[in-house]
């Protein structure tokens, strides 16, 4: 058994959550927040703000000019996008570099946790799910745990992969397997860690296990499926040959027939298709 006590110490060494995520998720907890406290709190962070304005400024946002302040980018966007640029421009910052545990390359697991997040809040809305944001969120955090694992599971990666390929286990089955510890338990201590919310936590830790009794199964759910749609379109955070598996318990809460599942696919690699030049953005 390889020796569970580095792999759990590794996560006390991983840069913590920017404080301006933790912030903005506090003040945005208050559903009648002042605008002018969340602009403030993300200007005292230099490096999350020119990431925000770098990808309002790109493409995918397609504004009419370039803006140069988040005041100037509201009454173009609206709130709830705005909060989505300052979360993935905060986050991205954990996920620099490459993941060659995993066999992913540079930017592959920042551009499979933007796909998914993407996919998330479009499956929250059409399930009307209360909270898109929450569900975009979760799927963006839902692979942090692959920041840990990856440099444990290299030289374990062919006898995880057998099992997942052979034997038909799951990718965090056949890790607790050979590790003792798979990558979502790993990611929703981080979340604990970094005082993330319940339901966030909860999707962390159960995206692999989606019909887990859990007060969250419903957000679990979507980011399941979000998961496994994300591989599905091309970008999976596994290497080629490993998906994450269709979520029944989702299908189900969806209401897919194999019609509207494959529609749904269409449906989604459109979407992010059109967000490709914001996935390109990989830190």
């Amino acid at each position: 058994m390889f020796p569970l006590v580095k792999i759990i110490n590794r996560v006390e060494r991983l840069p913590p959550l920017p404080h301006v995520v933790g912030q903005v998720m506090a003040i945005t907890a208050d559903p009648d927040f002042p605008m002018d406290k969340l602009v403030r709190a993300v200007s005292l962070d230099p490096g999350v703000t020119a990431e925000v304005l770098r990808r309002l400024n790109s493409a995918y946002y397609g504004l009419a000019h370039q803006v140069s302040s988040l005041e100037q980018a509201l009454p173009y966007l609206g709130i709830e996008a705005l909060l989505e640029i300052i979360l993935s421009s905060g986050v991205s910052q954990v996920y620099h570099g490459e993941h060659p545990g995993y066999l992913l390359p540079r930017g592959r697991l920042w551009r499979h946790s933007m796909a998914c997040a993407i996919i998330a809040k479009h499956l929250a809305q059409r399930a009307g799910y209360p909270d898109p944001g929450e569900a975009f969120t979760a799927g963006l955090l839902h692979d942090v745990g692959k920041l840990v694992m990856s440099q444990f599971v290299a030289e374990s990666f062919p006898r995880i992969s057998q099992l997942v390929m052979l034997q038909g286990m799951d990718q965090a089955e056949a890790e607790t397997r050979v590790l003792g510890i798979d990558h979502a338990t790993l990611g929703a201590d981080l979340a604990s860690r970094w005082k993330l919310p319940a339901p966030l936590k909860a999707a962390i830790l159960l995206h692999h296990r989606p019909a887990t009794e859990s007060p969250h199964r419903r957000l679990v759910e979507l980011v399941a499926m979000a998961d496994h749609l994300s591989g599905v379109i091309g970008h999976g955070g596994q290497p080629e040959g490993m998906r994450a598996e269709l979520p029944p318990s989702a299908v189900v809460t969806l209401k897919l027939s194999p019609k509207g599942l494959r529609e749904l696919v269409a449906t989604c690699r459109k979407l992010v298709a059109q967000a490709a030049d914001l996935l390109d953005l990989a830190p």
